[in-house]
């Protein structure tokens, strides 16, 4: 048993919950969300209030990232083939700039970073797939790995 004091930060879980073994969640499924460009998300913090639950899965990109469907696809400042990273279209993600001011950061990332805000609050799982296009042609392939037309 679950002491009540330990459940008192969440109104809807209680020492009775606790011993349940079947959970289900209220959520609904949301609608395929945009991307959203934030320039001034980079400057300020967002700890959200107490009435709702706000969790972000962050990932911190170097190179030119260009918007493809609910995924993204990196181009990389080094000469690497390029990265295709993909989420469910249902999540809502967010990308921001980030400049690098640091001579030696940016030697190393390049003038920018950008960082990709994913909203998982709604889910218990989120499967992100990062897939690198290879530069050789696999098993006689005509097309590099990864393009699609």
């Amino acid at each position: 048993m679950v002491p009540e004091e330990l459940n008192s930060i969440s109104p809807h879980l209680s020492a009775v919950d606790a011993d349940a073994t079947d959970a289900t969640s209220s959520f609904a499924a949301p609608a395929p969300a945009p991307v959203v460009h934030d320039q001034a998300a980079a400057h300020r913090a967002n700890f959200g209030d107490k009435t709702t639950r706000s969790v972000q899965l962050r990932l911190l990109i170097a190179g030119t990232v260009t918007e493809v469907g609910s995924g993204v696809v990196v181009t990389p400042t080094q000469r690497v083939p390029r990265l295709h990273i993909t989420w469910a279209a249902s999540a809502a993600a967010t990308l921001t700039p980030i400049e690098l001011d640091d001579p030696m950061l940016a030697d190393v990332w390049g003038p920018r970073l950008v960082r990709l805000d994913l909203d998982v609050a709604d889910r218990s799982t989120m499967t992100i797939t990062v897939r690198q296009e290879h530069s050789t042609l696999p098993f006689g392939d005509t097309e590099p790995v990864g393009v699609t037309a």
